[in-house]
C-alpha cells in the first residue's frame, strides 16, 4: 500500500503531527514544517477546521470552544502553500479534514486523507473521503468495534468496493491528552488487524516516545507523533504531548533501528548465522570405544558437536545398524561408518 511515493510495506510512515500547534500563525506553521522535515519526518500533518463557517463546533452548544478554536484556523490558500513547502522539503503533506467541503477543497494537494477519532461516526465525512478513491488513515480513539465496522462499511459502500486492505489503515489511538501509559493499548493493533483485515498504525498522545517505538515493533505501518518547536511554557494542550525537534529526530532514528531489528514476517536462517549451523548443531557419537561389527544400541549414543556426522534429529534410525570400523569414545558416527540397514 502506498501513500504518495511511500510504500507502507517497506517502512513505517513517520508523521509529524503539527496539527494546530502553529496556533493560527501561518509563518509558524511553515517553520514547524521545515523543522519536522529536518528532523526526519516522512510526512507532516495539519488540521483544517472551519469554526466560523459553522462546520465544526456549535456556537450555542459550546460557545467557549467556538470562540477559542477560531484562532487556530488557516485558509485553503495557506494550506496549499504548505503543501508546496512540503513538496520542496521532500516530505508528504497530510491534513485532517473535518467536513466534506474541506475534503473537496484540499483533495488536489493530499495523497491521503486522515479521519480523526471524533469523526469515526461522521458518515457524511466518511462518504466524502471514500469518494476521492485515496488512502484513508482512520483513527479509532473512543470507538467500539461495532463503530469501527460501521465506518469501514460506509467507506466501502461509498467507494464501491469491499476490499479495504490496500485502502484503509486503522490507527490505534486513545483520545486522552495526554494518554496514561496503562491506557495506550498497543495490543489492540493486533485485534484491529485480525478483525478488520486492514493495515494498522498508531496515533500517539503520550508524553514521550517509548509507545511509538513499541508500536513499530508490533507492526505499525503508520506512526503519528505530535510535533512542536517548544513544549514548555505553552498554554495549548497539544504542545505538552508533542516531540521537540531533537526528540523527534531521536524517534526517527530509533524507529529505523526497530525496523531493522524486526525484519520480515517469515522465519528464515540469516546470513550471519548460517556458518554456525555446523559447529553448533550436533551429530550422534559414541559414549565409549566400540569395535567394528558392533550393533548399535541406544546406550551407546550421545549427541556431540559439530554436526558433521549422523544428524542428532535422526538418532533412532541408527538403532540396530552395525559399524564397519572401530570408533573411540567421543567419535561422531558418519554414514560411511555404517553397514546397510540390518546388515
Amino acid at each position: 500500500m502506498r501513500i504518495g511515493t511511500h510504500d507502507l510495506d517497506q517502512r513505517t510512515l513517520i508523521v509529524a503531527e503539527i496539527g494546530v500547534n502553529h496556533e493560527g500563525n501561518f509563518d509558524k506553521a511553515r517553520e514547524l514544517l521545515a523543522a519536522a522535515a529536518a528532523a526526519g519526518a516522512d510526512a507532516v500533518k495539519f488540521q483544517a477546521y472551519y469554526v466560523g463557517d459553522l462546520r465544526f463546533v456549535s456556537p450555542s452548544a459550546d460557545p467557549d470552544r467556538f470562540a477559542r478554536m477560531q484562532r487556530n484556523e488557516l485558509s485553503y490558500a495557506q494550506f496549499r502553500v504548505l503543501a508546496e513547502d512540503a513538496r520542496q522539503a521532500g516530505v508528504l503533506f497530510l491534513c485532517t479534514c473535518f467536513d466534506p467541503e474541506t475534503v473537496a477543497a484540499l483533495d488536489s494537494v493530499l495523497p491521503a486523507f486522515k479521519i480523526a477519532s471524533g469523526d469515526v461516526t461522521n458518515d457524511l465525512l466518511l462518504e466524502s473521503v471514500a469518494r476521492t478513491s485515496k488512502p484513508v488513515l482512520l483513527s479509532t480513539g473512543m470507538a467500539t468495534p461495532d463503530e469501527i465496522r460501521h465506518a469501514l462499511d460506509v467507506i466501502a459502500s461509498a467507494a464501491h468496493t469491499r476490499e479495504l486492505h490496500d485502502r484503509v489503515v486503522l490507527l490505534q489511538c486513545t483520545s486522552s491528552y495526554p494518554c496514561p501509559p496503562e491506557q495506550v493499548q498497543l495490543g489492540a493493533m493486533k485485534y484491529l488487524r485480525d478483525t478488520f483485515h486492514t493495515r494498522v498504525g498508531y496515533s500517539d498522545h503520550t508524553l514521550d516516545i517509548l509507545a511509538c517505538q513499541a508500536a513499530v515493533a508490533l507492526g505499525a505501518c503508520v506512526l503519528e507523533k505530535h510535533f512542536t518547536d517548544r513544549k514548555t511554557d505553552r498554554t495549548f494542550r497539544d504542545h505538552a504531548l508533542s516531540a521537540e525537534p531533537d526528540e523527534f529526530r531521536r524517534l526517527v532514528q530509533t524507529i529505523r533501528e526497530v525496523e531493522l531489528l524486526s525484519g520480515g514476517e517469515v522465519k528464515a536462517i540469516q546470513p550471519s548465522e548460517a556458518a554456525n549451523r555446523e559447529p553448533m548443531r550436533r551429530s550422534i557419537g559414541v559414549r565409549r570405544d566400540v569395535s567394528a561389527g558392533t550393533t548399535l544400541t541406544d546406550d551407546l549414543f550421545v549427541a556431540l558437536r559439530p554436526s558433521i556426522g549422523w544428524p542428532a534429529s535422526d538418532w533412532a534410525a541408527l538403532r540396530g545398524r552395525k559399524l564397519l570400523r572401530s570408533l573411540q569414545a567421543g567419535d561422531v558416527i558418519r554414514p560411511a561408518d555404517l553397514s546397510e540397514d540390518g546388515a
